[in-house]
């Protein structure tokens, strides 16, 4: 891999640190555990909520999906 590439996406991982563990502190705090039976899709209402959290998430940092 390009050397300065490299240390550019480097330097965005180390700055944006924080920002990264409260993201994924977000997506873990919720009990997402599968119950395919369940009415919600996909897979129950925890892990809807779940990929509903992952999705503001990707809205928050400029993504659309």
């Amino acid at each position: 891999m390009d050397t300065i590439l490299y240390q550019k996406i480097s330097d965005w991982f180390d700055s944006h640190q924080e920002e990264m563990v409260q993201d994924i502190m977000r997506l873990v705090r919720i009990p997402s555990v599968s119950d395919p039976a369940a009415a919600a899709k996909p897979f129950g209402q925890a892990c809807r909520d779940c990929m509903d959290e992952m999705l503001l998430i990707g809205r928050e940092h400029g993504f659309e999906a």
